[in-house]
């Protein structure tokens, strides 16, 4: 399962490079965008002896800052391109730290920086800029919200790309596939009034339904024979398979052995915090590949 869930993490990856997505894009050029930072290492020196080793990522946060547009500037910006820094600053401090409280403290520890240099009106290159999201830490499902914002980003574009990119029709397909689920998921979420964690970009995009898009695809009705074809195909193994075991092997297989409920149970706790771990580890592969191929065999330590 996991093995599955790693592939198709890394296959999702390269769909996203494929197409050159919007967000794809925005996170490749923060990855290689590591010239110049020492630059910022004095205003960073409180991190230099810091157990949280993110003296690299405060640079990179004064190096966005500095050269990115006012926030009274962005009004009218097609998406919020500060949403989609503090994914990728929060992700690179998930990397070092994973699931542990070191990940939210480290985060703290560089809002405070963050904060005093942005409030700062006498400070020219930081006042008024991109502020850290001080919710995000809080968020079990940040990873969710981030996939899915990446994908109301995305969406202008997918939509004018099906109409020049028919070669590529299969991939948006099963890009946008992807993310319909994880739309349905939120917008359930959402619609009930008890839930109020929704996330606040959510209203804002609620009308880039994925199924809307796909159905407009050029290969949707292909597409959707051949979903129908492998499923029973699946379907038929499945059947195949059950019928060639004993009684006692089918009552095992069905869940009705108490043991065997028991250790599932187990099994899906255990396979939900790995999935979780392999997901990011496919994150981590592909910033190593796309800094291979566009690098070359370079190496820059940046998150120290």
């Amino acid at each position: 399962m996991l093995e599955q869930v790693f592939w198709e993490g890394l296959s999702k990856y390269f769909i996203e490079r494929d197409l050159e997505l919007t967000s794809y894009t925005f996170y490749q050029n923060l990855d290689n965008n590591v010239e110049d930072l020492k630059k910022y290492y004095k205003e960073c020196d409180e991190f230099s002896r810091s157990k949280y080793k993110i003296k690299g990522i405060c640079a990179q946060v004064l190096k966005y800052l500095e050269n990115s547009a006012k926030k009274s500037d962005k009004v009218n910006y097609e998406y919020d391109d500060c949403l989609l820094f503090n994914y990728w600053i929060y992700g690179r401090i998930y990397e070092k730290h994973g699931d542990n409280p070191e990940s939210a403290i480290a985060f703290g520890k560089l809002q405070g920086l963050w904060n005093s240099l942005i409030d700062n009106p006498l400070n020219k290159s930081y006042n008024d800029k991109c502020k850290p999201d001080t919710l995000m830490v809080m968020q079990v499902d940040w990873r969710k919200r981030k996939e899915l914002y990446d994908y109301f980003v995305n969406y202008n574009m997918l939509q004018s790309m099906r109409h020049y990119f028919s070669t590529r029709c299969n991939e948006i397909y099963t890009y946008l596939k992807e993310k319909d689920k994880l739309y349905k998921e939120y917008k359930e979420y959402c619609s009930s009034p008890k839930h109020k964690n929704c996330p606040d970009f959510f209203t804002k995009f609620e009308d880039k339904d994925p199924t809307i898009l796909l159905k407009k695809l050029d290969c949707y009705e292909e597409m959707q024979k051949k979903e129908a074809l492998h499923s029973k195909t699946v379907e038929k193994h499945a059947t195949a398979d059950k019928e060639g075991l004993p009684k006692d092997s089918q009552t095992a297989r069905e869940g009705t052995n108490p043991v065997t409920n028991s250790g599932n149970v187990l099994l899906g706790v255990v396979v939900t915090s790995m999935t979780s771990g392999a997901l990011y580890k496919v994150h981590l592969i592909r910033i190593q590949v796309e800094k291979n191929i566009t690098l070359g065999t370079t190496k820059h330590n940046v998150f120290i």
